[in-house]
């Protein structure tokens, strides 16, 4: 059974005033630990590469970065630079290349608002923002996604399509999908404690992805 889920606002300025005053750190209890992601890409059951996520703290800041390589009929390759500071984006650095085209975004937290450059032209993006880089739990949750490829603010609409169990280093996880319709189309899988277990990734030529966990490395302290 689909249905539609009760869509929040981005987040509300409770929820956003709460987060500023939350002390250094507390707003990454919800992120991922240190440590790396890996999954297996598909693409019409076909292995065609691998997408990893990192994620590293370093006092308030988190950093996320993602590579994605996929042999398709056009190659794509992307690289994603997150920098999250008490759980807000701050910073973003991306390279994308599909085929013979390409796209590069530069951007920084500057007069309330992130602001930068995507292939030379001038932008800013005011508020919260969420990447479509597919780890942020918030992301099915949202109204907008932002794209890290051309760094445009993508209208969304997420349809819950239930729950499956999912085999990540030989053991089944339990799992929770949703569907995503508007500016951008795909579908994420989340276990209970927010971490992405797989997605299915639309290119803008229509292009079909999956992604499966396969590993999940995680950095030991001390």
């Amino acid at each position: 059974m689909v249905f539609v889920l009760t869509r929040r606002q981005s987040l509300t300025l409770a929820a956003a005033a709460c987060l500023a005053a939350s002390p250094a750190g507390a707003a990454f209890r919800h992120f991922p630990k240190d440590g790396e992601w890996l999954f297996s890409a598909l693409s019409a059951d076909k292995p065609v590469g691998e997408h990893r996520i990192g994620f590293r703290r370093a006092g308030n800041v988190l950093l996320v970065r993602s590579d994605s390589t996929w042999q398709l009929a056009r190659p794509y390759q992307q690289y994603v630079e997150e920098r999250w500071v008490d759980g807000w984006l701050r910073g973003l650095i991306s390279d994308t290349r599909y085929g013979a085209e390409t796209w590069q975004v530069r951007a920084e937290w500057q007069h309330e608002a992130l602001r930068g450059h995507r292939n030379g032209n001038a932008f800013s993006v005011a508020g919260y923002s969420i990447l479509h880089t597919f780890w942020h739990p918030e992301s099915p949750h949202v109204r907008e996604l932002l794209d890290p490829r051309d760094a445009g603010l993508k209208i969304i609409e997420s349809f819950a399509i239930g729950q499956r169990e999912l085999m990540v280093e030989g053991e089944p996880r339990h799992a929770l999908g949703y569907r995503i319709n508007g500016s951008i189309e795909g579908a994420l899988w989340y276990d209970g404690a927010g971490a992405l277990l797989a997605a299915i990734v639309m290119l803008p030529d229509g292009a079909m992805v999956e992604l499966h966990l396969r590993q999940v490395i995680e950095e030991r302290s001390g």
